[in-house]
């Protein structure tokens, strides 16, 4: 099984090839966070540097922010050097499959996928179904062992399973630079903040505009990487 590290740009800074042993793959950028944005620098380093191969996560955004990422793969694609990526915007698999083909490896992340089978799945509309018919995805991006169940998740991509956190649901509301999410100067860095309440089984944590619980990794046979978050 494959083993990946996602990390914050300020843990990739502090990081040598030493934290990473055993870890063929790290994750940049955020499924939850449109601020938290890596940049062509940062792959060249986690390729030059640490010699690993580099994933471009990417959340739910504005316009202006689809607009920094899909520059950010066409710098990486002229390179040579076109990312996998990470997608929860039905704006970017689009893009990419108009633009790239299959010349860019996709994968789905896990906000798209949990609102495809709650949202869409009420409405009886088989959209998981249709994404990956039109895009084949390489992969599925996955927290909860729960979802190994859903029959259009056995078929046609290979899946990653996030740990420590299971996400739970986004939010707008930034405990680190309340307001002034235009311009948060990536006050969070990688910091978490605990909810606690009598009302709930464990606590929560909220990190990157999303909150999360705990999980453990998933050893199952679908599984083909384990990636590890802060």
């Amino acid at each position: 099984m494959e083993k990946a590290a996602a990390l914050s740009l300020a843990q990739l800074r502090r990081c040598g090839k030493n934290g990473l042993k055993g870890c063929g793959v790290v994750y940049l950028g955020s499924e939850f966070c449109q601020n938290i944005a890596p940049s062509a620098d940062d792959f060249r380093f986690v390729k030059n540097r640490l010699g690993k191969k580099a994933v471009l996560s990417t959340p739910l955004c504005a316009e202006s922010r689809l607009e920094y990422f899909k520059s950010l793969i066409a710098e990486l694609s002229r390179a040579g050097e076109p990312p996998e990526v990470v997608v929860n915007d039905l704006g970017l698999p689009n893009f990419l499959d108009e633009k790239y083909g299959k010349k860019i490896p996709l994968s789905l992340g896990r906000v798209l996928l949990l609102n495809i089978l709650t949202v869409w799945r009420s409405l009886n509309a088989p959209y998981l179904a249709y994404l990956l018919c039109r895009y084949r995805p390489r992969r599925l991006e996955i927290d909860n062992p729960a979802l190994l169940r859903e029959p259009e998740l056995r078929l046609n991509a290979e899946i990653s399973f996030h740990y420590p956190l299971r996400f739970l649901a986004v939010t707008r509301w930034c405990p680190f630079a309340p307001g002034k999410m235009s311009s948060c100067g990536f006050a969070c860095k990688d910091r978490f903040v605990k909810l606690k309440s009598p009302l709930l089984k464990a606590p929560l944590t909220i990190h990157n505009n999303a909150y999360f619980t705990g999980n453990r990794p998933c050893p199952h046979k679908l599984v083909t990487r384990l990636v590890r978050g802060l």
